[in-house]
């Protein structure tokens, strides 16, 4: 079939796009228009470093992860709650907000692998505001490469003409035209079609599925590595503790060619949207600090380090060596979460103890 005839499949005759809603004489005109493209592509003259101006400060949508005219790649395990986290964001590129870093306001399109039963529900469950517009399952067969590439340039003129500030894959592999996940001309040739999304002037982020096993640094993504190095920013997605099915923290690991993200953050899910616990660091000393109310006596002169090690419990937080313990004691001490006395010198060691009306203020 030619790839007029796959557009016919496509987008109706009326020029209505199906459940996309995307109008079908635009990617028409995108593929019209794709010879015109190829023959008006910008200047290859060399351009002296000091004529391309003023650095300017990176144009985030979500800090450190998202930037507009740069790609990211978020990859998680499936049923880990990838899909969730974008949906989070996306609602909160309403009015802006906090995950993991500032969250500002952007008009969302999502090109999406699942149909619109699933996107109302997380609408309805959310409140997502209509900041987001869909493109639901828009190929009915793995396209060609010419058919992708003019997809790719029929979004980026809708970036251009409609405001979007941020376009979503979710997944990439469900849309692309790649057939050998681990060949890696052929990953190049169909993520290259996505300079002329960011070049329009939105964000760009792609969702991907890991590889089997947990892999090396920067490489979960399934399939060649080509992928990872393309993107400018790679995110990914654990669970932070994975025995746990219960535990809804998350871990988020990133790989950047700025200076501005981070390299990790741990995130929960609670009723109100997902809070920034802080570093794995963080958490674990978080879990710690949780766990030692219930190991210090109610009354002076309380117990030291030492004593709390010998009867620190199999299960939950992972014992602690002698010096971490200590930092927890000095931390929760300053948070007023139990009372210390002693000098901390030999003879005087600090102990620590939790007063009845301290101890229920921790534990609620």
């Amino acid at each position: 079939m030619t790839l007029e005839g796959e557009v016919d499949r496509i987008f109706d005759p009326s020029g209505s796009a199906g459940d996309g809603g995307q109008p079908g004489n635009s990617i028409r005109a995108a593929i019209d228009s794709k010879a015109a493209r190829n023959e008006s592509v910008p200047s290859w003259q060399p351009i002296p470093l000091s004529q391309l101006g003023e650095g300017a400060a990176v144009p985030w949508l979500w800090d450190g992860y998202l930037a507009v005219g740069f790609i990211t790649l978020l990859t998680g395990l499936w049923k880990a709650g990838k899909t969730t986290l974008v949906a989070h964001l996306l609602k909160l590129h309403g009015d802006g907000g906090e995950l993991a870093g500032a969250v500002n306001p952007a008009r969302v399109l999502v090109v999406t692998e699942e149909n619109g039963g699933l996107w109302r529900r997380r609408r309805d469950d959310l409140g997502i505001g209509d900041h987001v517009h869909l493109v639901p399952r828009p190929f009915r067969v793995r396209p060609k490469l010419a058919l992708w590439e003019s997809f790719t340039l029929h979004v980026a003129d809708l970036v251009a003409g409609s405001g979007y500030r941020l376009v979503v894959f979710d997944t990439v592999p469900s849309f692309w035209p790649v057939t050998k996940e681990n060949d890696a001309s052929e990953v190049i040739a169909a993520l290259t079609p996505l300079h002329a999304v960011a070049d329009a002037g939105a964000a760009v982020l792609l969702t991907h599925h890991p590889r089997k096993g947990d892999a090396g640094e920067g490489q979960a993504s399934r399939g060649s590595g080509a992928l990872p190095g393309f993107v400018d920013v790679i995110v990914e997605l654990r669970r932070y503790a994975p025995g746990e099915r219960g535990d809804r923290r998350r871990t988020l690991t990133a790989y950047s060619r700025f200076d501005e993200t981070p390299t990790e953050a741990v995130i929960e899910l609670g009723d109100d949207g997902y809070r920034c616990v802080g570093t794995q660091a963080d958490a674990k000393q978080a879990d710690r600090l949780d766990a030692i109310p219930d190991l210090l006596p109610h009354d002076p002169p309380g117990v030291t380090a030492e004593d709390l090690l010998k009867v620190w419990p199999g299960t939950g937080p992972a014992k602690p060596g002698k010096r971490t313990l200590q930092l927890d004691l000095r931390r929760g001490t300053e948070m007023g979460r139990w009372l210390q006395a002693g000098t901390g010198t030999r003879g005087d060691p600090l102990r620590y103890w939790l007063p009845d009306s301290i101890r229920a203020t921790a534990v609620s």
